[in-house]
């Protein structure tokens, strides 16, 4: 998958099908447009991250983590 680094461990697409998250190896949730460019980063609590799936919105996604944790995202504007 166009930059990310390592293994991603979920992927989802936003309900218009304009951006893809991934969760990657180590902390981090990746979003980016179809085209690869870069649209957030988001690091969580120092865990693996495991899941990702964007809310009904498209605006926010949730992501899940070794720990137990799920954390929402409010995605910046595209």
């Amino acid at each position: 998958i166009l930059g990310y680094d390592g293994a991603v461990h979920g992927l989802s697409v936003s309900p218009d099908g304009s951006v893809v998250a991934g969760s990657c190896y180590g902390n981090s949730v990746r979003v980016t447009r179809l085209d690869g460019a870069e649209i957030a980063n988001f690091r969580g609590p120092g865990c693996r991250s495991r899941c990702v799936a964007f809310l009904a919105d498209g605006k926010r996604l949730v992501a899940g983590y070794d720990d137990s944790t799920a954390i929402v995202w409010e995605i910046p504007a595209k």
